[in-house]
């Protein structure tokens, strides 16, 4: 039967003001996941804690896909939705206060001294997030309002600045499936995304996105057709980090993701990912593919799991070149706690 591969497209830079209208991946119709899950945990967590132990220097690679896969938590705190409630990384802790819904309604972060620099106040809605106003060091920075279609698709989020001034907009039309059809980032600055993806009508898979420019002229374009990339192309001396520069492919039934990043003449270099299971939670092994195919340099992954298999210890190993000595790179511990089942909610 055909194959049910995503295309998953990934865009590096978003300014630190812009909405993410920007939908990726771009079939509509996935699940929508808890921060727990985002984050990579299976069942009920209350709590993850994360220490780390590094043996070398971590390998250069070229700009693209790492096959270094990224620790998550530090340490982290979730209520029973499976929302992070509280999070620390280094010497900055976010805390967030929730609503009667559950939803998000207050996030601060603090510095080592415990002063509060980021403050951001959400009023929600039936979709989603309605209004959102940030403070930094007790002053206003930015204000942005949202807009949701009958699906409860984000079509549309104005950033204003302190004075009220507009600072950018942002807006998308979707599908009846919930696929994202157009969309447009106009600012801050100069800052210009427009973005459109058309979709096979027979098996509702991504077929082709094109990058535009202010002037609608084409920045960047290319056609797939499941696995297999048709077509690419982008314009001349654009710069390398364009939306659509990156590409995966996965199937849910498979184990797999081919991660590409393309070059501005069309090759690529690739990141393969093997993983223990369908869920692609965690990786066994990530290869890095140059221009011509070759193995460039792969990483390894050994765990021991809990009985919900989140893993509470990660080693590993780095090999350069086809038969180069795996070299270990390092040792991860975690604890975690979970909630009792009569405590969770569905």
């Amino acid at each position: 039967h055909p194959m049910d591969v995503k295309v998953v497209i990934m865009n590096r830079w978003v300014g630190p003001v812009l909405c993410s209208l920007l939908a990726m991946p771009v079939h509509g119709s996935d699940k929508k996941l808890t921060d727990a899950e985002n984050l990579g945990f299976a069942g009920p967590v209350k709590s993850v804690s994360t220490t780390f132990q590094t043996f070398m220097p971590e390998p250069i690679q070229p700009s693209g896909y790492s096959i270094i896969y990224a620790l998550s938590c530090e340490q982290c705190d979730f209520d029973t939705h499976g929302t992070e409630v509280r999070s620390k990384t280094g010497g900055s802790l976010v805390r967030k206060s929730l609503d009667a819904e559950g939803r998000v309604d207050e996030e601060i972060t603090e510095n080592e001294e415990g002063e509060a620099t980021y403050r951001t106040l959400y009023t929600n809605g039936l979709a989603g997030k309605l209004e959102q106003n940030t403070y930094m060091n007790g002053k206003l920075v930015h204000s942005s309002t949202f807009r949701y279609d009958s699906q409860g698709n984000m079509v549309e989020c104005n950033v204003h600045k302190p004075d009220g001034t507009l600072e950018s907009r942002n807006w998308s039309t979707f599908d009846g499936g919930g696929n994202e059809l157009e969309s447009v980032s106009d600012g801050p600055g100069d800052t210009y995304f427009g973005i459109v993806q058309t979709y096979n009508p027979q098996t509702g898979h991504l077929e082709s996105i094109t990058s535009l420019k202010r002037d609608g002229s084409v920045r960047l374009s290319f056609r797939v057709n499941d696995d297999t990339v048709l077509s690419y192309w982008q314009q001349p001396g654009d710069h390398r980090n364009s939306y659509g520069n990156d590409i995966c492919f996965e199937d849910d039934d498979r184990t797999e993701r081919d991660c590409r990043d393309y070059n501005l003449d069309g090759t690529y270099t690739m990141v393969r990912y093997v993983f223990t299971d369908k869920s692609k939670r965690n990786p066994l092994k990530a290869t890095l593919y140059g221009t011509d195919h070759q193995v460039v340099m792969a990483a390894y992954y050994d765990y021991e799991l809990d009985a919900l298999g989140n893993w509470t210890r990660r080693t590993v190993r780095i090999q350069t070149g086809e038969s180069g000595e795996r070299r270990l790179l390092e040792k991860d511990a975690r604890i975690l706690t979970y909630y009792p089942a009569q405590e969770t909610h569905p």
